[in-house]
């Protein structure tokens, strides 16, 4: 939670996979005030830079979008200067 210190809120969160479960990564963002979430693979071995599949847990209270990118996606968004970005879901929990 601490990582979201200052967080603008309404923004869209970019998170890297790590330690913490990718529903409490949600949660964390979520409280910060963000409108959505992009999760990319870690990028530190050869298996964590592909995109991956990852639940939010079952009874999760996240009522944000939150997508999983590949590690390489990610470095080339980050990048980049003045992105905007949109994410348009359609889910059910």
């Amino acid at each position: 939670a601490e990582d979201f210190a200052g967080f603008p809120a309404g923004n869209i969160a970019l998170i890297q996979r790590g330690t913490c479960p990718f529903g409490q990564k949600v949660l964390n963002a979520q409280a910060a005030g963000a409108s959505g979430v992009v999760l990319f693979n870690q990028g530190n071995t050869a298996d964590r830079m592909d995109l991956f599949v990852g639940t939010l847990s079952e009874g999760t209270q996240n009522k944000i979008p939150a997508f999983a990118v590949s590690y390489p996606f990610a470095e080339a968004l980050l990048k980049e200067e003045g992105v905007t970005l949109t994410l348009d879901a359609d889910t059910r929990v």
